[in-house]
């Protein structure tokens, strides 16, 4: 506690004792603790549907973050999959008739709500292929429903009660695209990995469809609602047109960049307007004769991955990626981000500030993010570094702005703003497989696939120290404050420790056997105390160092621990991120129990750090973003005597 702390507390102390004798009864206005979501807003989205009913009901879902519900335009999300065994959506679909009855194909099977969320069933019968890709819904019949399956199609003509392989004269049947004609609805097309077909019989038979199509991987799929006889296709290297209902096609793909088409909208009154995620947002307003990139401006959802438009009208366009949602209102000219109520981004690293209110957050396809008011607002870091996916992140521990970052794909970076601009630093720039970043007072530590390096220059040269690890691919390094020539790193192999700066390393977990070392942590006050977390999902402690270790703890659920962390003001406290949440130890990791008061059940934490001046702890998780615990700062002794120094602290 810093002595400017202890002034302002000694001197409440003494006002408290003027004015009324100290009751035990203040205590009760301390607020419980418990998990809380920062941010930043957005989520890892792959489907979106608007309600055809009521457009103003709108869906969207993803692999990782699951499924959310707007019944505002898309303006502001809640989340609705409560009542599913997973979070894991493949597929979307909500039925015409009714903005409330809502499909999904989840990791295990397909369910349906008549509540709009609010509760879900399953409806999995005769259903024999659970690996569902895509959902199509009926255009003018709400009971009927299509799936495109890595097996082929099926069909339900009673709103999934039963169903029925519906694949005859499909010549492969790993369907990815599925859509109905809105005027002839017997009549559907079915995209696959090879081939284009078409039904016009409910699915009783396919023929080929694909003449001219010369790229037969079809991702996506698209029919103008006023004229029928116009589709679009999109494939792994472009869009492809037909006027003439799928009998001929022709390449459509002038401005479009090379790569793989994810999803196509049309326009509801003019069939040339088109819009198609292809990396961006493209348009095209000539049948695709051209096409031009659309600017979604800097809150941008990352990477692209699906698009929905109001069905009846020209107007509302939702577009969804790895960072949320954007929206528009006229019809894909402007778009605004649209991540109100999202909470719910996957990151790879996190990083504090400036007593908690400056955090980072490296996001899975959409780079980095900044929030200087605690979390309150979010913004994209720019300044040269891009959207590079990292996977560690280090901020100066002595409040000077500098942070370092690093990718596995664009090396290691350095700012010296805060973020505002980035310049790029060794070692092998552009090409670690792996990045893991740790800092002694006056050395910078970088570990990759081969080994680790370090900079005594604040990263201008690196000198690569890999002699004695039997395998390089480092997942955790940790410096010992005391001595800074003591470093550990966490390997396949075990956990190695140097006592030369890195220059020689030698195994300190042989007595443990193989073990997958995938995090270690030492304690700041003794930093003798050591805890290394497995692949295995084990954790063991030691006293000296590692010359020797204690029996695994207990408590823990099992999963892997991806990391540890001493609490910097409670050195007995430790904690342990797992796929299965929180879990805590207070007594220097002999035994764990979750520490789970507002954790999301299932949500996986992935890294931690403690802002040691605001006393919060701030977790990475897949699917979850950023989430933050305050860990109030109880008074053991000298209290009633006013004296300050006698004062100690304890975690919650």
């Amino acid at each position: 506690m810093t002595q400017a702390i202890r002034a302002f507390l000694a001197t409440t102390a003494l006002a408290l004792t003027l004015a009324a004798p100290w009751a035990p009864a203040a205590l009760a206005q301390v607020p419980a603790a418990q998990w809380s979501a920062v941010g930043p807003a957005g989520a890892v989205f792959r489907q979106t549907v608007i309600a055809p009913s009521t457009p103003s009901t709108t869906y969207a879902a993803g692999a990782v973050s699951g499924l959310f519900k707007s019944t505002n335009g898309g303006a502001s999300w809640t989340r609705i999959d409560s009542g599913l065994p997973n979070r894991r959506v493949s597929a979307l679909g909500v039925a015409v008739h009714s903005a409330q009855v809502v499909f999904v194909a989840i990791d295990g099977g397909f369910y349906r709500s008549a509540n709009g969320g609010t509760s879900w069933e399953p409806a999995n019968e005769s259903l024999n292929d659970s690996a569902i890709q895509v959902i199509a819904t009926h255009p003018t019949n709400g009971s009927v429903v299509f799936v495109g399956t890595r097996s082929g199609v099926f069909r339900s003509f009673d709103s999934g009660s039963t169903w029925t392989a519906a694949s005859i004269g499909l010549t492969n049947t790993n369907v990815r695209a599925l859509v109905f004609d809105p005027f002839a609805p017997q009549t559907l097309y079915a995209g696959t990995e090879n081939g284009l077909f078409k039904t016009g019989n409910n699915g009783t038979s396919w023929t080929t469809a694909g003449a001219g199509l010369t790229d037969p991987d079809v991702r996506s799929l698209a029919i103008a609602r006023s004229d029928s006889d116009t589709v679009y296709a999109g494939t792994l290297t472009g869009v492809f047109r037909s006027a003439d209902a799928g009998a001929s096609w022709s390449a459509a793909q002038a401005g479009l960049p090379p790569g793989t088409v994810l999803d196509l909208a049309v326009d509801p009154v003019d069939p040339n307007k088109a819009l198609a995620v292809a990396g961006g947002l493209f348009a095209t307003s000539n049948g695709g004769n051209s096409w031009t990139a659309v600017d979604l401006g800097p809150g941008r959802p990352g990477a692209l991955f699906a698009l929905d438009q109001v069905a009846t009208q020209a107007t509302r366009v939702l577009v969804v990626g790895a960072s949320g949602v954007c929206r528009s209102e006229d019809g894909g000219a402007s778009f605004v981000t649209s991540n109100g109520g999202l909470a719910d981004s996957t990151v790879t690293a996190v990083g504090v500030a400036e007593g908690g209110s400056r955090l980072y957050a490296a996001l899975e396809s959409s780079g980095l993010w900044r929030s200087t008011d605690d979390g309150v607002t979010w913004s994209p870091v720019v300044g040269g570094l891009g959207t590079e996916a990292l996977t560690s992140l280090l901020v100066d521990p002595t409040g000077e702005p500098t942070v370092y970052a690093a990718s596995p794909g664009a090396g290691l970076w350095k700012s010296v703003d805060a973020g505002d601009h980035w310049t790029p630093i060794g070692p092998n720039n552009g090409g670690l497989a792996r990045a893991v970043l740790a800092q002694g007072p006056r050395t910078l530590y970088a570990a990759s696939s081969t080994g680790v390096f370090d900079s005594v220059d604040e990263g201008a040269t690196w000198t690569p120290n890999t002699n004695g690890l039997t395998d390089p691919r480092v997942a955790h390094l940790a410096v010992d404050p005391a001595v800074t020539t003591r470093l550990y790193s966490a390997t396949p192999a075990g956990l190695f420790v140097s006592t030369d700066g890195g220059g020689t390393w030698t195994t300190t977990s042989a007595a443990l056997g193989t073990l997958d070392v995938r995090a270690v942590a030492l304690d700041p006050a003794n930093p003798l105390n050591v805890v290394l977390g497995s692949a295995a999902g084990t954790v063991f402690r030691s006293t000296d160092g590692g010359a020797s270790w204690s029996t695994a703890a207990t408590g823990l659920p099992g999963s892997a621990v991806a990391d540890l962390l001493f609490d910097p003001q409670a050195s007995a406290v430790v904690f342990a991120a797992t796929a299965a949440g929180i879990y805590r130890s207070n007594d220097g990791g002999a035994s764990f129990v979750p520490f789970a008061t507002g954790w999301p059940a299932g949500l996986a934490a992935t890294q931690l750090t403690i802002d040691a001046e605001g006393r919060h702890l701030v977790v990475a998780t897949t699917g979850g973003g950023v989430y933050r615990y305050p860990l109030w700062v109880v008074f053991s002794d000298g209290f009633e005597t006013g004296n300050a120094a006698a004062w100690s602290t304890v975690s919650p």
